[in-house]
């Protein structure tokens, strides 16, 4: 072959090397349908590696949209899961800062449909943990509203409980200030259905103490 004959396919092959790269978009490797800084996947737009149908910043997944990695579907700095949103690591489903679990919202741990700073649980709103259907700042329980814990239907500021409202604890339909009873007004302890400052009885008025049926600080009495 004389040196003209090699001069003109060298030129020939790198033509068809340059109508080849044309074929495909910019900086991808090892893929078909690649955009930019894509590896070894299908239908990716942008530094996306590993994966198919992915948008930018994108790793290891199926259908992202940016810093997510190993997932399908996929919003934002998602990893390990499917259709996750920003921030979302190890679960299905989720928004913000979650980890381990589905359909979570924001700050959640290992649970199921969470929205704020909730933990191993299923359905809760905020600050939630270790309960289902929980509301804001509950702990331990169901169905709670604020700093409840270990007790199901509380309302705010009540503990291990159900159905009180307002720093109750360890009992049921409770109001304020009860504790070890049911069914207490406010300011009532270790009783049923008092008023004020009643303890250890049962329907007595305020001031009254470890009688039934009391009116005004008598001791150790009925009636």
């Amino acid at each position: 072959m004389s040196v003209k004959e090699r001069r003109l396919r060298i030129v020939h092959r790198s033509v068809e090397n340059l109508n080849w790269w044309r074929q495909r978009n910019s900086m991808e490797l090892n893929g078909l349908q690649q955009n930019s800084t894509g590896s070894n996947r299908t239908q990716r737009n942008s530094m996306g590696s590993n994966g198919t149908q992915w948008t930018p910043t994108e790793l290891n997944g199926l259908q992202q949209n940016s810093m997510g990695s190993n997932g399908t579907q996929w919003s934002s700095m998602d990893s390990n899961g499917t259709q996750w949103t920003p921030t979302e690591l190890n679960g299905l489903q989720q928004n913000s800062t979650e980890l381990n679990g589905l359909q979570r919202n924001s700050m959640e741990l290992n649970g199921l449909q969470r929205n704020s700073m909730d933990s191993n649980r299923t359905q809760r709103n905020s600050m939630g943990s270790n309960g289902t259907q929980w509301a804001p700042t509950e702990l331990n329980g169901l169905q709670q509203n604020s700093m409840d814990s270990n007790g199901t239907q509380w309302t705010p500021t009540e503990l291990n409980g159900l159905q009180r409202n307002s720093m109750g604890s360890n009992r049921t339909q409770r109001n304020s200030m009860g504790s070890n009873g049911t069914q207490w007004a406010p300011t009532e302890l270790n009783g049923l259905q008092r008023n004020s400052m009643g303890s250890n009885g049962t329907q007595w008025t305020p001031t009254e103490l470890n009688g039934l049926q009391w009116n005004s600080i008598e001791p150790n009495g009925t009636q």
